[in-house]
């Protein structure tokens, strides 16, 4: 059974907006009527969970990019940090964009499963 504090936070997209630059982020910009994005929700709190115990500076979190989209295009969030807005960067759903607080960011678009996306994603926001 998913313990409640393992579901993956629902963000604002004005709370992601103050997140990024300040904290290590994992966002997986989705959509509620994705038949990807249902089927990998229960992936995703598994992955938070795990990446917890390994890396608890990371902040893993969801975003409703589908509600968000012309906004996240419009303000452009990101573009000063990482060089391009976040928007520009989500072209399917869902994805699992990658801000490092450094300024460093990316796209996790390796396997789907709780053990390949935490050594994958713990090396990147481990890498100097």
């Amino acid at each position: 059974m998913e313990n409640q504090s393992d579901k993956p936070k629902l963000m604002s997209l004005k709370a992601v907006e103050r997140y990024v630059g300040s904290r290590d982020l994992v966002v997986n910009a989705y959509a509620p009527w994705c038949h990807h994005c249902k089927e990998f929700e229960s992936v995703y709190g598994e992955f938070r969970a795990k990446l917890r115990e390994t890396n608890p500076h990371v902040s893993v979190v969801r975003l409703n990019a589908h509600k968000h989209f012309d906004e996240l295009q419009r303000t452009r969030i990101g573009e000063d940090m990482y060089k391009a807005p976040l928007a520009d960067a989500i072209e399917y759903f869902p994805t699992i964009l990658l801000l490092r607080k450094d300024g460093r960011g990316g796209i996790y678009d390796g396997e789907r499963a709780v053990p390949a996306m935490v050594e994958a994603i713990s090396k990147f926001f481990s890498a100097s």
